[in-house]
């Protein structure tokens, strides 16, 4: 999986000092083109297909380069006009974020707001008009960092007519290139699928089978992260990771995938803190114990849902339990 750490934790849990959280700058570059409206005095739908750039030259992660992103967004406006028209939107804006925003964390969720008049009418080829509106981007991204507010004041294009609008729009931050679909590399290629009865309970972190912590899984290592993290940033604290697993598949695979699950756990903490994870290696244990537990109950590859987890305990003290499908 991808690192995004938390670089704002712990300014967002009031135990940072001052000199941990810092303001850096970034330049918002906005093209988006949209399907536009007729009528009067009616709800409408919108939608807005573009790109978004952003460069930083104080980012670190970014090294001065632009980067440029896909975006798809759609909501509903209410317009109040006597002719109109597709209106693209075009602009740039400065803001700063606390905490460093790799080019990572802005692949996500992304909401638009925007509002303005305009009166305009083609005359022989020639527009002639004015536009006054405002826009203003609010950045959710993977989730990693608190929302971002960017206004772009005084944007606009030309529009026929006369009229005004406010409408709002949620939709979707996309990587070029990105892929929705991802290869566990924890499991072999071949296999056999067995399937497994009965309802299932409580929340699922890892697929069956596979050691890859799904998207629930590293939120719920987040969630612990933040509840404990004056524990974890401790050098006096002892973390014990330790995976399991139930008796279908052979011993082999199952302590293979117990293992790889508690390495995974491990990984995503130090993801997540950074160096803020002052836990000395010497009082990490991480480790799988395959089927060792779920045989003592039975021995015929019966599955077992309560051995099939990962448990985090700091200082002797169960904090997480992590569980699979």
């Amino acid at each position: 999986p991808v690192a995004h750490p938390l670089t704002t934790l712990r300014w967002l849990l009031g135990v940072a000092e001052g000199r941990d959280v810092r303001r850096i700058g970034y330049h918002l570059e906005l093209d988006l083109t949209r399907k536009g409206f007729k009528g009067w005095g009616k709800a409408k739908a919108v939608v807005y297909a573009g790109t978004i750039g952003v460069r930083s030259v104080e980012a670190s992660s970014f090294r001065g380069a632009l980067f440029e992103y896909g975006v798809v967004l759609v909501g509903v406006g209410l317009v109040l006009a006597r002719g109109g028209g597709d209106a693209d939107i075009k602009g740039s804006a400065p803001f700063a974020t606390f905490g460093e925003w790799t080019p990572a964390d802005f692949v996500g969720s992304i909401k638009l707001l925007e509002g303005g008049l305009w009166a305009g009418q083609d005359v022989l080829g020639k527009k002639v008009g004015r536009v006054a509106g405002d826009v203003a981007v609010v950045l959710g991204g993977r989730g990693n960092h608190p929302e971002l507010i960017v206004p772009l004041p005084g944007f606009g294009s030309f529009r026929q007519g006369i009229g005004a609008e406010f409408s709002i729009c949620v939709g979707r931050v996309l990587e070029n290139g990105q892929h929705f679909e991802t290869k566990d590399f924890a499991r072999p290629e071949q296999r056999t699928l067995i399937p497994i009865g009965g309802k299932r309970e409580g929340r699922v972190h890892f697929d069956l089978g596979s050691a890859l912590l799904k998207g629930l899984g590293r939120q719920a290592v987040r969630i612990c992260a933040a509840n404990w993290l004056p524990w974890l940033a401790s050098k006096e604290s002892a973390l014990r990771i330790v995976g399991q697993a139930d008796t279908v598949d052979l011993p082999a695979r199952n302590q293979e995938l117990s293992e790889l699950r508690a390495r995974n756990v491990q990984q995503a903490l130090v993801d997540i803190l950074g160096s803020d994870l002052a836990i000395p290696g010497e009082h990490q244990e991480v480790k799988g114990i395959g089927d060792v537990e779920a045989a003592r109950v039975d021995r015929d590859e019966t599955p077992d849902r309560q051995f099939r987890r990962v448990d985090l305990e700091l200082n002797g003290r169960s904090v997480l339990v992590l569980w699979s499908s």
